[in-house]
């Protein structure tokens, strides 16, 4: 065995020892990105890069300055960094001490650091961080007050959402005495403070503290304030107790019942008889016209028109009589579609990104369709992938694109680089069809030249 592979076959073996932020430490010095993926897949990326011989380039270490960054905090005017959180011994069970903590401080730090959009927030209920909190996979919340500052760590243990009986993630965050939260890290690949498993420990922090806003009130009968909420569980269940609901802690829903039915029909009313029914019970009580108005045209002014899905323009071609090809050429226009490729950047980590691939024949799926025999058959596998909304990768071609694409990209942008010094590479999302809008593609990246332009 000669020298170079003994060097390679230790450093392989060592990749399994090293911990996530030291992966990603190592593919970032040899300018690959690898903020998306789990343990595994970065020390297959390392055991990649090794086999390659990929040099360090010199570059600054992004992780380094963005760790020491959200670390950073203002003391009495002055500048001071905060301890790393492995190096905190001291953590407390007791949340006595938790500063009241309200939803506008979630918003502000959705907002500020997660830079969550408008069509996120409003949607916050169907976000996967949303549903690890309400899931209960938050648990073993502590606590450490930082010495001489306004600030305090509090970390908890998550349960992944998928491999439940893998061991946890550990997310964190730094939060002010008001209630604030300055910034936020977790021990998954991601570790930027946007993750969904930060997003759980947010709203759990503040269900927590609403639920306890005398944990500073002494009684003679004080136990300590600790997390009180059941960690989830993996547990095997009979089929008839699965609770298959999207949102488990809500109420269940009235089970029918012979009691329920009540056998009495539908009035059928001539328009004078209604008329006549809305003056009288607009007579009764005043108040009640208003709820018959329509909403004023004002609420409406200034928002901006979201993207309509191929499922929502096909409902709108049927309606109008219109052709469907010709009908989604004219809405397809530049603005439209840079709107879809903005909305959907982060590709398969955007639930949007899902969303508006619906409908549309995508690169993952174009060899399929072209060498696919439609017969009369209508329900087919073919349709059923192009029809349906699944928000996780299905197909081969996807989840090999997923572990190889930093790679390739990598390889890539420095053979490209050689001739086109000044060139930039950029991650960007679903890219429509202008000619034809049932196609679209996800590019691994968008290449900016002064010399060539965009590719």
């Amino acid at each position: 065995m000669s020298i170079m592979s003994a060097a390679m076959d230790n450093n392989v073996s060592q990749f399994e020892r090293m911990h996530v932020p030291d992966l990603k430490t190592f593919l970032t010095k040899r300018g690959i990105t690898c903020s998306l993926y789990r343990k595994q897949q970065l020390v297959r990326l390392c055991e990649i890069a090794v086999e390659l011989q990929l040099e360090v380039t010199q570059t600054q270490d992004d992780y380094k300055d963005m760790d020491s960054f959200r670390r950073t905090v203002e003391v009495n005017g002055a500048k001071y960094v905060l301890p790393e959180i492995t190096t905190v011994l001291n953590w407390k069970s007791d949340l006595r001490d938790l500063p009241l903590i309200e939803s506008y401080d979630i918003l502000i730090y959705l907002m500020k650091v997660g830079q969550w959009n408008e069509s996120r927030l409003s949607n916050y209920r169907r976000d996967n961080g949303f549903n690890l909190y309400t899931s209960n996979h938050i648990h073993d919340v502590k606590l450490h007050r930082l010495i001489n500052t306004e600030y305090f760590y509090v970390r908890a243990a998550c349960v992944p959402e998928t491999r439940q009986s893998e061991n946890p993630y550990n997310p964190w965050v730094i939060v002010g005495t008001e209630g604030h939260f300055r910034s936020g890290g977790c021990t998954c690949v991601v570790d930027n403070g946007t993750c969904k498993h930060i997003t759980a420990l947010l709203f759990s922090l503040e269900n927590f503290s609403s639920r306890h806003r005398d944990r500073n009130t002494e009684v003679g009968t004080d136990v300590p304030c600790t997390w009180d909420r059941a960690r989830k569980l993996s547990e095997p269940l009979t089929i008839n107790k699965i609770d298959i609901r999207n949102n488990p802690s809500s109420s269940l829903p009235v089970e029918p019942h012979s009691s329920h039915y009540t056998p009495s029909k539908g009035l059928k009313l001539s328009e004078h008889e209604i008329e006549k029914r809305v003056f009288n019970l607009c007579k009764i009580n005043k108040s009640v016209f208003s709820h018959i108005l329509e909403n004023s045209s004002d609420e409406s002014d200034g928002e901006v028109e979201i993207p309509m899905s191929m499922k929502q323009l096909a409902d709108k071609s049927k309606d109008n009589g219109s052709n469907f090809l010709d009908f989604i050429k004219l809405y397809h226009d530049d603005d439209i579609i840079h709107q879809i490729q903005a909305r959907t950047s982060g590709q398969a980590e955007n639930p949007e990104w899902f969303f508006y691939r619906v409908g549309r024949i995508t690169a993952s799926l174009f060899h399929s369709v072209l060498h696919y025999k439609f017969g009369d058959v209508k329900d087919n596998y073919i349709l059923r992938n192009i029809l349906q909304q699944n928000n996780k990768i299905s197909t081969p071609a996807m989840k090999y694109g997923i572990i190889n694409e930093p790679i390739a990209r990598h390889l890539y942008f420095q053979n490209y680089k050689k001739k086109h010094k000044c060139a930039k590479i950029s991650l960007c999302g679903l890219h429509v069809s202008k000619a034809h809008p049932f196609l679209g593609a996800s590019p691994d990246g968008i290449i900016n030249c002064k010399c060539c332009g965009k590719e």
